[in-house]
């Protein structure tokens, strides 16, 4: 029987874990999944793309933060 991990259950407690809202959740699945299907659906990698996705999401977040101006 083979068992799928979600990969955000696999970062190890050596990454700093940042507090993600059930939007900014379901953003990394969808990036992650696109990610999986553009290198041609190999197994194996299900935590690098996580974590690429992750990455993109939280930096997209802050750099959107960052270039709002208060009035």
């Amino acid at each position: 029987m083979h068992m799928r991990v979600d990969p955000a259950h696999q970062e190890s407690g050596q990454v700093k874990s940042e507090h993600l809202n059930p939007e900014q959740q379901e953003r990394i699945r969808s990036r992650a999944h696109q990610i999986y299907e553009e290198h041609g659906r190999e197994e194996g990698h299900a935590l690098n793309h996580w974590l690429q996705a992750k990455a993109e999401v939280v930096n997209r977040g802050r750099s959107l933060k960052g270039g709002m101006k208060e009035n």
